[in-house]
């Protein structure tokens, strides 16, 4: 069955998802080994998911960019078969003769052309760090699930207001991601909008719930990381309590 690279990265993003439920609900119901390795499910399938919608986002603006060679004779002749009903990825695909640039060019391409954003360029950045570590060295001890966790849920909060509202304007997805109906028509089946611990299985609705309730979870957090500007400004607040200009006001 064929799949455009925005259905690849759904399917990749559900996959992500059911892991997460697995050590974020339901931590109580597994072992430790099974829940290490729903969170290693999930950084892998997370990460390959953004890199595909990522992806899918540049080649809509310029079919080149995800490519390690453009200027190569395989892309040249590869365009010259380009129809409006072939695109070029289904080209080279077809004929296995390419290299597409990795993860982190991706990320820079992506938020360079779109919103240069630090924000967006660390969270992002960050995951496919993760993904590195625990695909090559499993989970460091030292790394507490609290971090993965909050990587996690950062990434979750930029699918969900930035990838997604665009990838809606590209691919004809939205059956695969949205419903309102009790049955979600998803790449990997007819799923009941649902899970036995109920769940929801649809994607918008499950990060629209995941955004909402983790808030008072992840913000204390974040006002930890250096990065993050709720750091910053916790640290001017604190700086400004301290003040003895202020005190004697």
């Amino acid at each position: 069955m064929k799949y455009t690279l925005t259905q690849n990265a759904i399917s990749s993003l559900s996959i992500a998802i059911e892991s997460f439920k697995k050590f974020y609900y339901l931590e109580d119901k597994y072992s430790q080994s099974e829940i290490d390795e729903a969170v290693k499910i999930c950084i892998i399938f997370l990460e390959n998911s953004i890199e595909l919608m990522l992806k899918s986002i540049l080649v809509s603006v310029d079919p080149l960019s995800i490519y390690l060679n453009p200027d190569s004779k395989v892309i040249k002749e590869a365009l010259s078969k380009v129809t409006d009903s072939k695109k070029l990825e289904d080209i080279l695909v077809s004929e296995g003769k390419f290299l597409t640039i990795g993860y982190k060019e991706v990320v820079d391409k992506y938020n360079k052309m779109y919103h240069n954003s630090l924000k967006v360029y660390h969270i992002l950045n960050e995951l496919g760090e993760k993904r590195n570590a625990i695909t090559h060295f499993g989970i460091d001890e030292e790394e507490t699930y609290e971090e993965i966790i909050i990587c996690i849920l950062n990434t979750f909060d930029v699918v969900y207001n930035y990838l997604y509202p665009q990838l809606t304007k590209l691919d004809d997805i939205g059956e695969l991601v949205t419903s309102d109906d009790w049955i979600v028509d998803t790449i990997h089946g007819k799923k009941l909008l649902f899970d036995d611990e109920f769940i929801y299985n649809n994607i918008v609705d499950f990060l629209d719930e995941v955004m909402e309730t983790s808030k008072e979870y992840v913000c204390p957090i974040r006002a930890k990381n250096p990065k993050s500007k709720i750091f910053e400004f916790t640290d001017i607040i604190e700086s400004l309590i301290d003040d003895k200009k202020y005190i004697y006001m």
